[in-house]
């Protein structure tokens, strides 16, 4: 037969000779597949398919399937074999001075063969450290916040303890900060949080070992003593106790402190460690422990164990100096006191820890409670003469209730608490300050809504009078009741970037004034400890909390830390607490909402000064407004609030209600127009939370619309010879102009040569490169009664089609590029992109 002119070529002299001896194929599609490799093993001449960690032998059928040839059958999906596949071949020019087989493993150089053992016997003990590897749950609860927080460690089952303690250190980021001599690891529950045994003498032990010693727990706890205190050993079979300190005389509490306790303990033994964790003298403490339905036992047998005593996990434990008070300060009341009949004493230590059966410990974390963010919240702190009234109010219910401490211990209230500041400790100041106290009625009969922009209006609706006097019955149900209540500041500092807490009790044996690693956002938080008798009710809790806020109950929402803040919470504040002892909760400030109200989060803008970021505009207030409120009146009332906070320098001083107005926020831009004459509920049907700008406009009636048919538009020019949007314009659409003639009308070009695309309210901006030709322009006329595309708030580009398009070179087009990158608020979802693989320097092609 005749030789085709493709072997010809193929067998023409000269060194440009090559032969295929690698194939890297991409099986699938454009947007998603698989690669593998084709390659020939020069030695044996056979080729290999490298697959993953699959490496087969294949045949010369398998690879012209995969570069095109024939019609074969093949085992891959019909995806695998369409046009989109991508291949590609790699040659070596055949050349006999130059191709040479791959070395073998022998005529490695000898610091190669050397280097290949080494790495050999790593990967062995690499596959048998795997085998030995153990993983360890370890515990630590931060001291300021109260949370425990879990790191797992990854161990080798014969590192020792105190090489699992240097590594817990560092995991939890201590180490440096605290002595490894002040702390050890103990077994820990972490579900029923609780403490199996610890570990005295372990330290050479392997973490093996340890581990499998322990029944009920599969974790550890860091636990971190005090400077010059010692670890108490925690036996098998122990259990939690809550130990709280008791003043008897003053009826005042302190505490909890988490001290774990073996059942094998006599009563005079654990006295004794209370005795030296509160600095007590063992001779003179009286233990007592709550048992059922508000009984309450006296521990006086000292020679009974603890598990005789009935001891369960998280018993309540009260401790009193017996016959003692530090609040006694002359002679004669000394006398009186210690020589009072021991019975008697006892009767009176055991009638008040009853009370104290439901008690529990919360940890209140404080907002920013300063003027400037009260003012924009439009919160009024409460006036010295309703702070006086409050504090009289509860004094007068609760004569035998401790409501705060004031710093020193055993110390209550005094027979001048009446006065504003009297039943507030010096850390309570510090919490709020009355030196710019809003003029506020000193009424506390719920009616607080009337100075947050309400004036005094209120519906006549009947549900909203039953909402009214169901808010009445809670409040006056929160003062009928008579449960303890006790606020204690805790004292935190910063120093170098570390947390130091000094409190005077310790939780789960780890002491609050430890050191961890805090962050700058906690710098300003204040925590205060809430002792209350769960069953008061969450309406009872926020009047107390109260006199320490120095704001009104309606101005605050009281939630769980790990929980959402709840929209509205009317409707429960009659429920009994539901918090866990120990509990970390939150402060939300602002109004609570009743039926009819909606909350306001008002913005500033002015079009003149829009830009693309309207997530910068600035914060002006929080406002609330009800049903049944005309919108004027309410621009009114802000208006005023503004100029009372701002002051003389006040920046959005020059408004006034003829040169602005209420309009809701869009997706991005500007929405529905709030006008002067139109309700709340009636005309405009608003959320529960929403966000709205003030707008300043320089002639409001010329863009205010007066019939249904007219429309609010936002409009920017496109010019194509800069390649840029002019700013932001706002026009009323009416019947009275086709829409052509009013963008002439305001921009000065031909009506005829009038171009313009209604854009989407998004938040991702569109491309300056993709303006002039992807949208989609139109010069049809436009009528507002005809089109009903457009609302309010509707962005329009609008062009002269005459006006040509800038020529860009290539490093202005990749200038846009980047700019469009910088200022797009959202990036497009990836995509699995093809492989580009170049084997030559060839320089890249220009843009075009």
């Amino acid at each position: 037969s005749k030789p085709s002119p493709l072997n010809n070529s193929f067998n023409a002299p000269g060194p440009y000779k090559y032969e295929l001896f690698a194939i890297m194929i991409h099986s699938g599609s454009a947007s998603g597949g698989h690669y593998y490799a084709y390659i020939k093993d020069f030695k044996t001449g056979c080729w290999l398919s490298f697959n993953d960690e699959c490496v087969v032998r294949i045949t010369q059928e398998d690879i012209h399937k995969s570069y095109g040839g024939g019609a074969y059958k093949t085992a891959y999906p019909g995806a695998y074999t369409s046009s989109t596949n991508a291949y590609m071949l790699m040659y070596r020019q055949i050349d006999a001075s130059k191709n040479t087989l791959p070395i073998t493993e022998e005529q490695f150089p000898d610091h190669i063969k050397r280097l290949i053992l080494k790495i050999r016997d790593n990967e062995g003990n690499h596959s048998r450290d795997n085998m030995d590897l153990t993983r360890v749950k370890v515990a630590y609860e931060n001291p300021r916040k109260r949370t425990i927080k879990s790191q797992r460690l990854m161990l080798f089952n014969n590192s020792t303890m105190a090489e699992t303690l240097q590594e817990a250190l560092r995991v939890h980021h201590l180490k440096g900060l605290i002595p490894i001599e002040r702390c050890r690891l103990v077994g820990y529950d972490s579900k029923a949080q609780s403490i199996e045994r610890s570990f005295e003498g372990h330290d050479d032990k392997t973490i093996d070992e340890v581990m499998s010693t322990l029944k009920r727990c599969d974790g550890l706890l860091l636990e971190v003593r005090d400077e010059g205190d010692v670890f108490e050993e925690y036996l098998p079979q122990g259990v939690m106790t809550k130990v709280y300190k008791v003043d008897v005389n003053n009826r005042d509490v302190e505490g909890p402190l988490s001290l774990r306790a073996n059942l094998s303990q006599t009563v005079a033994q654990y006295k004794a460690v209370i005795a030296r964790k509160l600095r007590l003298n063992p001779k003179t403490l009286l233990l007592g422990m709550t048992v059922h339905k508000d009984n309450a036992k006296l521990l006086q047998n000292e020679e009974a164990t603890l598990g005789e005593e009935n001891f369960i996990e998280y018993c309540k434990v009260f401790a009193a100096p017996m016959g003692t008070s530090a609040s006694t300060t002359t002679t004669s009341t000394t006398t009186t006191t210690a020589a009072e009949d021991s019975t008697e004493w006892c009767n009176r230590f055991r009638h008040f820890i009853q009370r104290l059966d439901h008690v529990v410990s919360l940890y209140l974390t404080l907002p920013n409670m300063e003027q400037e963010t009260l003012e924009s919240l439009a919160i009024p702190r409460l006036s010295k003469e309703a702070l006086a009234s409050l504090s009289a109010a509860i004094e007068q219910k609760q004569p035998l209730t401790a409501t705060t401490t004031t710093g020193t211990s055993g110390t209550g209230t005094t027979g001048d608490s009446n006065s504003e500041d009297s039943s507030l400790s010096d850390n309570d100041r510090t919490l709020v300050e009355d030196d710019n106290v809003a003029p506020t009625s000193g009424k506390l009969n719920g009616d607080w809504y009337l100075n947050n922009g309400t004036n005094g209006f209120r519906d006549s609706d009947d549900e909203e009078d039953d909402e009214e006097l169901k808010w009445q019955e809670n409040l006056q149900h929160c003062k009928a009741n008579d449960y303890f209540f006790k606020v204690t500041p805790l004292d935190t500092t910063i120093k170098a970037g570390v947390v130091v807490s000094n409190g005077s009790m310790d939780t789960n044996g780890t002491l609050e004034n430890e050191s961890t690693r805090g962050s700058s956002s906690s710098e300003t938080e204040k925590i205060i400890q809430i002792l209350v008798d769960k069953r008061a009710s969450h309406g009872y809790l926020k009047y107390r909390l109260q006199q320490h806020l120095h704001i009104s109950m309606e101005y605050f929402k009281v939630f769980p830390s790990a929980s959402l803040c709840p929209a509205n919470e009317s409707t429960n504040l009659l429920k009994e607490l539901e918090y866990k002892d120990d509990e970390n909760l939150s402060i939300e400030l602002g109004r609570v909402l009743r039926k009819g109200e909606y909350k306001l989060n008002v913005h500033y803008i002015n079009v003149d000064e829009m830009t693309e970021e309207m997530d910068k505009t600035p914060f002006l207030c929080s406002w609330i407004v009800r049903n049944g409120q005309l919108v004027g009146q309410i621009k009114t009332d802000i208006l005023a609030h503004l100029a009372t906070v701002g002051g003389d320098n006040f920046k959005y001083g020059h408004l006034h209600p003829n040169n602005c107005r209420l309009r809701r926020k869009g997706i991005k831009y500007l929405w529905s127009v709030y006008k002067d004459d139109e309700r709340i509920g009636k005309d405009i049907a608003m959320p529960t939370n929403c966000e709205v700008f003030l707008q300043e406009v320089e002639d409001l009636e010329s863009v205010t619309p007066n019939s249904i048919n007219d429309v609010v538009l936002l409009v920017r020019r496109w010019y194509p010879t800069d390649m840029k949007l002019g700013k932001f314009q706002e026009i009323l659409f009416t019947e009275k102009l086709e829409l052509k003639e009013l963008l002439s009308s305001i921009s000065g070009i031909p009506v005829e040569n009038i171009e313009y695309v209604k854009i989407t309210q998004s938040s991702q901006r569109e491309s300056v490169l993709q303006i002039h030709n992807n949208l989609h322009w139109v010069s049809t006329p436009q009528h507002a009664e005809d089109c009903t595309s457009y609302t309010v708030g509707t962005l329009l580009y609008y062009r002269d089609r005459t006006e040509p398009l800038k020529q860009l070179t290539s490093e202005e087009r990749k200038e846009l590029a980047k700019k469009d990158i910088r200022s797009s608020s959202i990036s497009s979802p990836r995509r699995e992109r093809a492989l580009k693989i170049y084997l030559d320097p060839s320089p890249k092609k220009s843009d075009d």
